[in-house]
């Protein structure tokens, strides 16, 4: 919710899930999913925020390839 209040971010509202776990649930987070992939897609620059053990998510660096914009890792 902190991040809603900066004037720089856009925030789609509704549930967050994994794509894998929500196979068998029909509710809006497959249309925010795909939402948040053309979102991610259609910005500027692309960074994926990591740290400690945290995985490697392939979503913004395969956002990023999708539609050409740089792609850049930043670790903590």
């Amino acid at each position: 919710n902190e991040v809603t209040k900066l004037s720089f971010c856009f925030t789609i509202p509704g549930d967050i899930a994994h794509i894998d776990v929500a196979k068998n649930d029909n509710s809006n987070k497959w249309e925010k999913t795909f939402i948040d992939f053309y979102m991610i897609a259609n910005a500027q620059k692309v960074y994926l925020a990591h740290t400690g053990k945290m995985h490697y998510s392939g979503f913004p660096k395969n956002a990023a390839l999708l539609s050409g914009k740089p792609f850049k890792i930043i670790e903590y």
